[in-house]
């Protein structure tokens, strides 16, 4: 059994390794975003960072696994922040929920634009670069965040609140609606909060997929 040095002593050493990643994730995303995959390269990353190329090697590994990795956790991000106010709007109808989704991915992006510039720019070309082991991490987050919007869209249908299309195409219209706005954002260099076309965004979903000709309820 570890005494308490021993222990306060690997307890000081998970801190420093986390804290040594993250400093190497948040360089390497500066890196990504400005250069692209194929323009990065790994000494940039170690020069800002302030670790050598081969002690980026020891804690995350080759330059693809340290894209993906600031994907991953990019991503993983996304789906805590969606998850949890879908989940404040627990008690609400699945309309509202979908709006909240909806304005959380906004937000999400107003406080990341390196990373939407990163996901817009590279992730859909670069995933095939990238060994299936850690490139497939990173597409089931897309998956389960799809899968969630899907399941909203189900139960609003099943209390007549949208049309009767398949849930599965009316998650792909509304998100490529979203990433479409997002795209103009970046376009123009990310000088306006993103947040800020949560209406007009709204109101082209539902005017397109609600059943009824009023639109569903804001959520407060």
């Amino acid at each position: 059994m570890k005494n308490t040095r021993e222990e306060h002593r690997d307890s000081r050493k998970v801190a420093e390794r986390k804290w040594q990643e993250n400093s190497i994730l948040t360089a390497a995303l500066d890196i990504f975003a400005a250069h692209g995959y194929e323009g990065a390269s790994m000494q940039e990353v170690a020069e800002i960072s302030g670790f050598s190329v081969g002690h980026i090697y020891n804690v995350i590994g080759k330059k693809e696994h340290l894209f993906d990795e600031v994907l991953y956790r990019g991503g993983s991000a996304l789906e805590s922040d969606l998850l949890q106010r879908v989940h404040r709007l627990a008690n609400r109808p699945a309309v509202e929920r979908l709006d909240g989704l909806f304005d959380e991915i906004l937000v999400f992006f107003d406080e990341h634009p390196k990373l939407f510039h990163l996901f817009l720019n590279e992730a859909n070309g670069d995933l095939d670069i990238l060994d299936p082991p850690f490139s497939r991490r990173v597409v089931e987050i897309k998956r389960r965040i799809h899968d969630c919007v899907r399941s909203l869209f189900e139960e609003a249908q099943q209390g007549q609140t949208v049309a009767s299309l398949d849930p599965s195409e009316m998650t792909v219209a509304a998100l490529q609606i979203i990433k479409g706005f997002l795209s103009l954002w970046a376009q123009d260099d990310y000088r306006t909060p993103a947040h800020g076309k949560t209406e007009i965004i709204r109101q082209i979903i539902w005017h397109g997929l609600s059943r009824e000709p009023e639109q569903p309820s804001r959520t407060p």
